[in-house]
Parts: structure tokens; C-alpha cells; sequence
């Protein structure tokens, strides 16, 4: 994804890890919580994070 969008990867990882101390997370397996979905109703996710 940082590809198509013409970012860094330590960009990318920059702002995650800004996101994830603000929600209070530490790992993508937890932000379907922290945003209070609990994960219903998500689409897979490819190897690179992406939604398929």
C-alpha cells in the first residue's frame, strides 16, 4: 500500500504506532476493539495490510 501511495514504510509504521499510543493499543489484532467494532462484519486482510 505505502507503494501505491508513495510513503515510506517507516512513515507508514510512524503513524500506526502514533494511532495504535492514542487508542491505548498495541497490536493491529486489537484495534477492532479499540474502534468498538469487535470485528464484525471485516473483510479479509492481505499479507500487506490491505483490505481485500
Amino acid at each position: 500500500m505505502s507503494d501505491l501511495l508513495h510513503l515510506a514504510r517507516r512513515t507508514v509504521e510512524t503513524h500506526l504506532t502514533s494511532t495504535y499510543r492514542k487508542l491505548g493499543i498495541q497490536r493491529r489484532a486489537d484495534l477492532p476493539a479499540a474502534m468498538g467494532t469487535g470485528g464484525a462484519g471485516r473483510r479479509p486482510v492481505t499479507e500487506a495490510g490491505a483490505a481485500s
